[in-house]
């Protein structure tokens, strides 16, 4: 979506202002309905599941409003310890991120939706 996608360049631009050398990385961006349908018969009773929205809920990943995002160079550990740098980083991103309207979820550092969610499964078609 051209709403997404220009929140994503503000975000990039605020970073590369307020940060230098700081660089955003799209991990996941569109995903169609039908790719979070194959993901979801993968992942339907494991503990991943936590992750994806149920296709019947709908992703907002399936209408073009979400994006996962990481920062290059400085991307987050998996599992392990946290840092103090880790937690920097993190903060940095959720400000990058916030410059451009996106808004993240307590549950995914690196997760954030462009609009609200509701609003946006009311009123916007899923990308099939």
């Amino acid at each position: 979506r051209a709403e997404a996608a220009a929140g994503l360049e503000r975000a990039v631009a605020w970073l590369a202002r307020a940060h230098p050398g700081h660089r955003l990385r799209v991990l996941d961006a569109l995903r169609p309905q039908r790719v979070q349908e194959a993901i979801w018969r993968d992942v339907a009773g494991t503990p991943a599941a936590h992750y994806f929205a149920e296709p019947g809920h709908g992703s907002i990943h399936s209408f073009g409003m979400a994006v996962d995002v990481t920062l290059l160079e400085i991307e987050q550990l998996a599992c392990g310890a946290i840092t103090a740098a880790h937690i920097a980083a993190r903060e940095m991103l959720r400000d990058a991120m916030a410059a451009g309207g996106f808004a993240g979820i307590a549950t995914e550092w690196w997760h954030f939706n462009f609009g609200d969610p509701e609003h946006v499964r009311r009123e916007y078609p899923r990308v099939l």
